[in-house]
């Protein structure tokens, strides 16, 4: 009997003990990559080295999240030197010097003390102190309209840009990227996304991606709200269809099943065919007979949020017709423009803004389609940076091509699709019910003409060297790039606004730089000393933005460098998009995106000023001429040494 006993005993020690053993080295992992997610930021060769050992192949999308470090607080001391560091350029050496009292008796004082203890105190009891601030005070609480001071686009891929795309049929094409965009959010949902790894090896927040689909931002009296439907796994799911002024709630999932490619396409056309067979109204008629509602979304947010107040309120039909489009995963906009790829201008111009047509601004992001088969991509800003959205179109632009299959990330999901037939059903506005309708149109078409009168957006794209030309000169890229901006400022500093990404802390999202520095604003006046000679003797104009007044210490210029590619690396550069771009966000200003690819760089100017779009074409000159004279700097640059 004993030794049945000790047998039985010795049969499950053994058994456990796997387990046992398995469960602790689980436990001393996970405690090893929080120690070395806290220290491989700031380039700590061991903690990097533990993440490359121990993160793994293939880990679920949450695999980092919890473990990431929280955003740090920088010390009063720290925050005021680097103030008066990014400000001593700009200001005169009078107003640096009671900068510098300023800052001295703020440092001692018993406010400065008090405030530093109250953002420690607020650091210990959330795992962000920064994150709810930004979204509140940088965006949601922000009432000026999100049409070009706050919203970005993203273009097609630069084959289907200058080639012909595989489909000339917008509504063919749009279904292939519906598809590919539901297999990301599929992958989020389930937890098979890969997490970003900066070099494979440092893990990004990837909390974001939680609201690339179903987010809308919800106006309201001085500060706006952010929802984000969540549909759930049995449920269903639509995307909202906009075709001229018509709306249409357009089913991608029925009770949890995925809508056929077929029965999408089916739909789609089904309602092409009911909003162009509409009869004339008092709005227009064919696809415009009902009321261009979403015009009032490029409205000022208290504008937009009184009418979107009473129009809920007005009739049941009207409040479901919001409540249709806020619960909608996206927006598929099919336009009746076509892409001149001789001239891109227009294009870019219409996938910020579309004249303010057509966009319903408060959403996540749109897929504008135009009538020759091209795509260009609107996203709202408050919900996430640009690199967060960015890897869903990155997918669904890899996704969607089918060129590309052999060189995708993932294979198609395994799904259980639905093949009843679907409709989409339109949204129809009770305007009896809304007597003040016709004069909020007039009043957002009116707006819409003022804001973009003074507005203009330009793209620029060099193809003579990229990031690789650029390394072997021991040169940062993104460096390389902020001295381009600033050379051409002809040797003017104003404040500049970089975006930094916080992704490597938990909730993170972007920091500023503040890149006019004295170093870099010393260099562009050296370097365009005899070009600036030159250009006055030939009488050369400086722009007019910058013949105003803007010693004002605004964000004058605000620049950004987001990644095309984020996962896709083995994807040939023709098959990704061109990048983006966005509005100033000052007015008078200017807004420079760019794009760093091995060999080449791509630009996207925005003004706004009197002569907006006089001044983004010199811009651009002077952004051409700026990489020209750089370039014979990068020549005479001694190669960069190889390691040994």
């Amino acid at each position: 009997m004993q030794e049945t006993m000790e047998r039985t005993w010795l049969i499950v020690a053994m058994s456990i003990s796997p387990l046992f053993v398995y469960y602790i080295l689980k436990k001393i992992r996970k405690v090893v990559i929080q120690w070395a997610l806290k220290h491989a930021y700031k380039d700590n060769r061991h903690a990097l080295l533990a993440l490359k050992l121990l993160g793994g192949k293939n880990p679920p999308l949450d695999e980092f999240q919890s473990l990431l470090p929280s955003l740090p607080v920088p010390k009063l001391s720290s925050t005021l030197k680097q103030w008066l560091e990014s400000v001593r350029p700009l200001v005169s050496e009078e107003a640096f010097r009671r900068a510098e009292e300023a800052a001295k008796e703020f440092e001692s004082s018993k406010e400065g003390k008090d405030l530093q203890v109250q953002l420690v105190k607020r650091s210990k009891q959330c795992s962000n102190w920064l994150e709810d601030w930004w979204v509140q005070f940088a965006y949601l609480r922000q009432r000026v309209s999100l049409m070009t001071y706050v919203n970005y686009f993203c273009t097609d891929s630069s084959d289907f840009i200058f080639r012909e795309p595989y489909t000339s049929d917008p509504i063919r094409r749009v279904v292939d990227l519906i598809e590919s965009a539901l297999d990301f959010k599929h992958r989020v949902d389930h937890n098979t996304l890969r997490p970003l790894r900066i070099k494979n090896v440092l893990p990004v927040c990837m909390k974001g991606m939680n609201k690339v689909f179903g987010t809308t931002r919800s106006p309201g009296d001085d500060c706006d709200e952010l929802k984000t439907h969540i549909v759930p796994e049995d449920g269903d799911a639509h995307v909202l269809l906009m075709v001229g002024s018509s709306m249409f709630k357009l089913p991608v999932q029925v009770g949890g099943k995925r809508v056929s490619n077929s029965s999408i396409e089916q739909a789609i056309r089904e309602a092409t065919r009911a909003a162009d067979s509409q009869g004339k109204s008092e709005w227009g008629e064919g696809r415009h007979a009902q009321p261009h509602v979403s015009q009032l979304t490029g409205l000022s947010r208290n504008k937009w949020a009184s009418m979107y107040r009473e129009m809920v309120n007005s009739h049941e039909a009207n409040k479901e017709g919001i409540r249709t489009i806020e619960e909608a995963l996206f927006a598929v906009s099919l336009l009746e423009d076509s892409v001149d790829s001789g001239d891109l201008h227009q294009y870019v111009n219409i996938c910020l803004h579309n004249r303010g047509r057509q966009i319903w601004f408060d959403k996540c992001f749109t897929i504008l389609a135009f009538k020759d088969g091209r795509v260009g991509w609107h996203y709202e800003h408050t919900y996430a940076d640009a690199p967060v959205p960015g890897l869903m179109c990155e997918h669904a632009m890899v996704n969607g091509n089918p060129s590309s299959e052999d060189i995708r990330c993932y294979p198609r999901p395994l799904l259980a699709f639905s093949d009843a037939p679907v409709s989409a059903s339109p949204i129809r506005w009770q305007c009896d019910a809304l007597p003040g309708m016709k004069q909020w149109l007039r009043e957002a078409e009116e707006e819409t003409r003022s804001l973009l009168s003074d507005f203009d957006i330009r793209p620029f794209y060099w193809r003579n060297f990229g990031a690789d030309v650029i390394k072997k000169c021991s040169m940062s890229p993104d460096a390389f790039c902020q001295a381009v901006v600033s050379t051409r400022y002809w040797g003017r500093a104003v404040l500049t606004y970089e975006s930094a990404s916080l992704r490597v802390f938990e909730g993170g999202r972007t920091d500023t730089i503040r890149s006019a520095t004295s170093e870099v604003c010393e260099f562009a006046r050296e370097f365009v000393k005899e070009k600036r000679i030159l250009a006055l003797i030939n009488g050369m104009p400086l722009p007019k933005l910058f013949q105003e007044e803007a010693y004002n210490l605004e964000f004058q210029l605000a620049t950004s460098q987001s990644p095309i590619v984020q996962e896709h690396e083995k994807v040939p550069v023709e098959l990704m998009t061109l990048g983006g771009g966005f509005g100033p966000i000052t007015s008078p200003g200017l807004g420079i995106s760019y794009h760093i690819l091995p060999d080449r760089l791509y630009f996207y100017v925005s003004v706004r000023s009197k002569d907006a779009e006089e001044d983004s074409k010199r811009c651009v000159e002077y952004i051409q001429q700026a990489l020209e004279d750089l370039k014979g700097l990068l020549l005479r640059c001694p190669p960069e040494k190889k390691k040994s």
